[in-house]
């Protein structure tokens, strides 16, 4: 539909800015952010209520879209559950609970995703070296970003942009 074409259109421009180098990078994700918020809110309420699980559950959820607004305007951040949930004025144990039930993973499972998905968008539509990925989607190293990669996606980082510019999408490296 119509709004959620509107929404899509955000989200990639969030993913594309997520990856880029340009000054004012941050200030221009806070308000992709924020465009993204009011875009979702526009939706019918009880549509987004009658969603169990997922990313527009979790964002019907105030204390849960906000922390869902910070994942992604700031997805280097090192953010923990306990972190999180004091960001948004919520006990540890109720924050993880609660994201859960909503979202349908733990936050620190929909974190490695955001970050695995922005990666492989990095590794097949830029130049950049796997290290500088790897350090702008928060791992400290390039092993321990592969090692993620490869145990999300199910393959290396470097074969699936080899694959990917091959014209497949990675899954035939």
């Amino acid at each position: 539909d119509e709004e959620a074409g509107r929404l899509t259109r955000v989200l990639e421009l969030i993913g594309e800015e997520a990856m880029c180098e340009l000054p004012g990078r941050e200030l221009v994700m806070s308000r992709l952010v924020e465009v993204m918020l009011v875009e979702v809110l526009r939706r019918p309420v009880q549509q987004l209520q009658g969603q169990r699980t997922g990313w527009f559950s979790g964002m019907a959820d105030p204390h849960i879209a906000l922390a869902l607004q910070k994942m992604h305007a700031d997805v280097a951040c090192h953010w923990t559950v306990a972190t999180l949930a004091k960001q948004v004025g919520m006990s540890r144990a109720v924050f993880a609970r609660r994201f859960a039930e909503r979202v349908g993973v733990a936050p620190a499972t929909y974190l490695s995703n955001w970050r695995i998905a922005l990666a492989k968008d990095a590794l097949l539509h830029s130049d950049r070296s796997i290290n500088d990925i790897a350090l702008s989607i928060g791992y400290l190293s390039d092993s321990a970003f592969s090692t993620a990669f490869s145990r999300i996606v199910g393959y290396a980082p470097a074969s699936y942009r080899r694959a990917g510019r091959k014209g497949g999408d990675g899954a035939s490296a």
